[in-house]
């Protein structure tokens, strides 16, 4: 799993490589590290996607739609691959069932 900034298309470390961690709140154990963003990383985050908003704002509405419904269920389909699995519910404030 890609740990890096997702930036114009592309995976890419943050400024100067720092990363920080990322803790399971149920436990305090140390889950992965990740990419720890700087100011300029935002900004050359936010000229890519001011870049790109025109094109898709081209996208007709149903197909963005079909685009979005499509990236959620890739998303549930590799859920296991990322650190903590499913939302569990001590972390969403949902009831156990």
């Amino acid at each position: 799993m890609e740990k890096g900034l997702l930036i114009a298309g592309r995976w890419r470390p943050a400024t100067a490589d720092a990363t920080f961690a990322v803790y399971d709140p149920a436990t305090g154990r140390t889950l992965c590290e990740v990419a720890d963003a700087t100011p300029d990383d935002g900004a050359t985050a936010l000229d890519a996607a001011h870049a790109a908003q025109a094109d898709w704002a081209a996208v007709p509405p149903r197909r963005r739609a079909e685009i979005l419904r499509r990236a959620r269920n890739l998303l549930l389909e590799r859920v296991e691959e990322f650190p903590s699995g499913r939302p569990e519910p001590a972390n969403t404030a949902e009831p156990a069932q």
